[in-house]
C-alpha cells in the first residue's frame, strides 16, 4: 500500500511539471491593427500599431513583421497588460520574436512605435494679407507625399496635439487644413545696397502652437485679386520669421558714392601701405512711385571697424558690419538720403562693402 502511494505521488507530481512547461504560445502579428500616424514640428513621422492579444499562463512567444529598412534600433516595443521578457531580431530575418511572461490567462495589447522610411511629411504656411488690413491671415497645411504609400486603409493622425482621421490610398497625397488663425505681422520694403531692386519684406508673429518647419508662401489680396510674393522656408521652428519676397517695383533706389578718402596712412619698409583710415558718404536717391504710403529699409554693409560720422536720417546697427536707415515714403514721394562713415584702421580695401 505504501509503494502504491508513492507510485501514485509520483504521477500526479510529473503531469504537475509537465502542464508549467506547456510550450509557449505562436502567433504571427500581422499588420491588421489600429494604426497611428505622429508627425512632429520638425517633419519626423512614426507610425504606432496596436496588437490586441490573448496570453496563457507562461511564457508567450509573438513574432512580428519588421519594417522594411528601418533599424531595430530605432523600433520601440511596449506590452500594455504584461511583462515584455524579451525582444530578438534573429539573423538573416526580417522578423522581430516577442516573448511575454503571463501568470495567467488574459488580454493584453502589444505596440509598435518605428519611423516611417517611405513617407515625408512638410508643412505649409499661407500667409494672405489684404490690402488695408492691420495684420494677415494664416493657413497652415500638412502635405504627406512619398515614392510609395507605407499603407493603405484607415489611420489616426496625430499632429500638433490633434487627432484627424485619415484614409490613405496608394499614390494619392493627402493635404490636410491644420489650422487658421489672424496673426501678428509687420510688412515693408527692404533695399539691400548693390542690389537692383528693393524686396518685399514681411515680420510675422506666430503663435506657439503653431511654430513649425517647414515652406512659406505670402500673398497679397487686393479684393479678388491675389498676388504671389514670393515664398520663404523655416528651417527650425520659430516665433518671429523674417521673408525676404519678391521685388517691389513701385519703390526705386538709386545709390551714389560722394566721397572716398584715405587719411592717417602707414607704409611699411618697402613703401606698401599697410595701415590707414578712410571717409567715405554715399546718398541715397529713394523714390516711392506706388499709390500707399511705403516703409522702406534701407541696409548697409560696413567694415566693422566703421563708425557714422554723420546722417540725415537714423541709423540703427542691425549687427557688427551691418547698419541700416528707415524711412516712410507716401504715394508718388521722393527723398534724398546721406549717410557719412569713417573706418579706421583698415589694412586693405574700403569702409562702404558695395
Amino acid at each position: 500500500m505504501h509503494a502504491l502511494f508513492l507510485l501514485i505521488l509520483l504521477i500526479l507530481l510529473v503531469v504537475a511539471l509537465g502542464s508549467t512547461s506547456a510550450p509557449a504560445q505562436q502567433l504571427l502579428l500581422e499588420r491588421s491593427g489600429e494604426r497611428t500616424l505622429f508627425v512632429f514640428p520638425d517633419g519626423q513621422v512614426l507610425s504606432e500599431e496596436c496588437f490586441a492579444v490573448n496570453l496563457r499562463p507562461g511564457d508567450n512567444r509573438f513574432t512580428w513583421q519588421k519594417p522594411e529598412g528601418v533599424n531595430p534600433q530605432e523600433i520601440y516595443i511596449t506590452a500594455d497588460g504584461a511583462a515584455l521578457t524579451s525582444i530578438t531580431y534573429p539573423e538573416n530575418s526580417t522578423l522581430a520574436v516577442l516573448l511575454i511572461n503571463s501568470e495567467k490567462e488574459k488580454k493584453a495589447t502589444i505596440k509598435t512605435l518605428y519611423p516611417v522610411q517611405d513617407l515625408e511629411a512638410e508643412f505649409l504656411y499661407q500667409v494672405v494679407w489684404e490690402k488695408g488690413a492691420e495684420n494677415p491671415h494664416l493657413y497652415l497645411y500638412l502635405l504627406l507625399s512619398g515614392s510609395r504609400t507605407p499603407a493603405t486603409g484607415e489611420v489616426v493622425l496625430r499632429v500638433l496635439d490633434q487627432s484627424y482621421p485619415l484614409h490613405i490610398e496608394q499614390g494619392v497625397s493627402p493635404q490636410l487644413l491644420l489650422a487658421e488663425a489672424t496673426i501678428e505681422g509687420e510688412r515693408g520694403i527692404r533695399y539691400l545696397s548693390g542690389q537692383a531692386q528693393a524686396l518685399h519684406f514681411w515680420k510675422l508673429q506666430l503663435p506657439r502652437n503653431l511654430q513649425v518647419k517647414g515652406k512659406v508662401e505670402c500673398f497679397e489680396k487686393n479684393g479678388d485679386n491675389l498676388t504671389f510674393l514670393g515664398e520663404g522656408r523655416l528651417s527650425s521652428q520659430e516665433a518671429s520669421p523674417e521673408l525676404l519676397l519678391g521685388s517691389v517695383e513701385s519703390v526705386v533706389v538709386e545709390e551714389t558714392l560722394t566721397l572716398r578718402e584715405k587719411s592717417n596712412r602707414f607704409y611699411s619698409e618697402s613703401g606698401e601701405e599697410v595701415l590707414y583710415d578712410t571717409t567715405e558718404e554715399k546718398v541715397y536717391r529713394v523714390e516711392n512711385r506706388g499709390e500707399e504710403k511705403a516703409k522702406i529699409q534701407i541696409y548697409q554693409e560696413v567694415h566693422p571697424s566703421s563708425r557714422v560720422v554723420s546722417a540725415t536720417h537714423p541709423v540703427t546697427v542691425e549687427e557688427a558690419g551691418l547698419l541700416s536707415i528707415t524711412l516712410e515714403l507716401e504715394a508718388q514721394q521722393k527723398r534724398e538720403v546721406k549717410l557719412k562713415i569713417q573706418g579706421e584702421k583698415l589694412t586693405w580695401g574700403w569702409a562702404f562693402k558695395s
